[in-house]
């Protein structure tokens, strides 16, 4: 199960790739694993380039599509989205 929040409650301290990566981390991945499948699915959402931004560098679409790619980091079979038309 991927969440995605209305607000998408990306971590200010950790770049895009870290945040993609996290979910990954409480599955148990091991580090190349969770890096290589967050840097594929940033690029993906034609984020390549933003890959060790912040939240704080990013545009309101940008960490949308972050926390896009996050709720996918594990599978994404089933996303649950927080008012996913609102924007």
């Amino acid at each position: 199960i991927g969440f995605i929040f209305q607000r998408y409650n990306l971590l200010n301290l950790l770049s895009a790739n870290d945040n993609v990566a996290l979910p990954a981390v409480y599955a148990g991945k091991k580090v190349q694993e969770r890096n290589f499948r967050a840097q594929e699915l940033l690029g993906n959402l034609e984020l390549e380039h933003k890959i060790e931004s912040k939240p704080n560098e990013l545009s309101g679409g940008q960490q949308q599509r972050v926390s896009i790619a996050r709720a996918l980091m594990n599978g994404g079979e089933l996303i649950l989205a927080d008012e996913p038309t609102g924007a």
